[in-house]
């Protein structure tokens, strides 16, 4: 099997400006997950680098209406373009992927307390997932053949 793939979950949170004079407190998960060579070399050799572990939507740090205007101007398009082919298609999106976590720890914000606790046991249940994924991968599976 695949060896000891190591997870580490922190808690955060920071102010963010919430209107003209007033600022709130997000909270979040800072993951890190630090693969053996061996899970490394699994996860290039089955191109398992773009596989979702969890879908997210937009980061509770960012403004939805910000982040909508700037998609619909022609400047922030040709940004989002740039974006894409300087750092991966993997960048325009708020899904964790394989790749975001090998490139070193994801922090994402969720907003309040109870819903950090919740989002950590999302992580939790999606590193199982992605154990799972790597070990299965590890071999391919073997030619049967069967009666019914």
């Amino acid at each position: 099997m695949g060896g000891i793939m190591k997870v580490e979950i922190k808690t955060v949170s920071k102010k963010i400006k919430d209107g003209l004079f007033s600022k709130r407190e997000v909270h979040g998960v800072e993951l890190t997950v630090t693969f053996t060579e061996h899970e490394k070399g699994i996860i290039a050799e089955r191109q398992l680098e773009k596989n979702v572990i969890l879908d997210r939507d937009i980061p509770a740090d960012m403004d939805p209406a910000k982040v909508a205007k700037k998609a619909a101007n022609p400047i922030g398009i040709a940004t989002t373009i740039a974006k894409a082919a300087i750092k991966g298609v993997d960048s325009l999106s708020y899904n964790l992927t394989i790749t975001k976590l090998l490139k070193g720890p994801d922090i994402y914000y969720v907003g309040d307390v109870l819903t950090n606790k919740q989002y950590i046991d999302e992580i939790k249940e999606g590193m199982k997932q992605l154990k799972f994924l790597i070990d299965q991968s590890e071999e391919e599976a073997e030619d049967t053949s069967f009666e019914l």
